[in-house]
C-alpha cells in the first residue's frame, strides 16, 4: 500500500501574499473563526472545522490560489462552483470537497470573499452535523 501523498506546495507569487492578507482581514471577523499557521499557509476554522487556507509563503499547486472546503455543501452550490473556471475541485487526495480557487487580478477579490463566506456557512453546518 502506498503512503498517502501530500499535495504539491508551490513558492506563493508576492501578488498572491498581498490578496491572501486582504482575504484574511476579511474573513477573519466572522463569527467563531480562529487561524493557525499550517505548512507555509493560514488555516482558518470555525469552530473545530476547518473551511479554508490561504497561501502566506506556500500555496498547493498553485502560487496564486488559495482552498476552501465545500463538504456538504447543496448540490445548486457545486452547480456554480462548475461554471466558475477559476475553481478546480479535489484538490485534497481527490475528494470532491475542496477547491482551489485561482486568483488572476483584484477584479476577483470579491468572488473570492464570496466562496469564502461560502465555505464559513457550509462549516456552520458541518459542525452542526457533528454535534447531532
Amino acid at each position: 500500500m502506498h503512503a498517502r501523498q501530500r499535495p504539491a506546495m508551490v513558492k506563493t507569487s508576492d501578488e498572491m501574499q498581498r490578496w491572501s492578507a486582504m482575504l484574511a482581514g476579511e474573513i477573519a471577523s466572522l463569527p467563531g473563526v480562529s487561524e493557525r499557521a499550517m505548512f507555509g499557509m493560514r488555516a482558518f476554522y470555525r469552530g473545530a472545522q476547518i473551511f479554508a487556507a490561504l497561501p502566506r509563503t506556500r500555496g498547493l499547486r498553485t502560487a496564486n490560489g488559495f482552498i476552501f472546503k465545500l463538504k456538504g455543501a447543496p448540490e445548486r452550490v457545486f452547480q456554480r462552483v462548475a461554471t466558475d473556471k477559476r475553481i478546480a475541485m479535489g484538490v485534497m487526495g481527490g475528494k470532491q470537497q475542496w477547491a482551489v480557487f485561482q486568483m488572476g487580478s483584484d477584479a476577483d477579490l470579491h468572488d473570492a470573499i464570496e466562496w469564502l463566506n461560502q465555505a464559513w456557512d457550509v462549516s456552520g453546518k458541518e459542525q452542526g452535523k457533528r454535534k447531532k
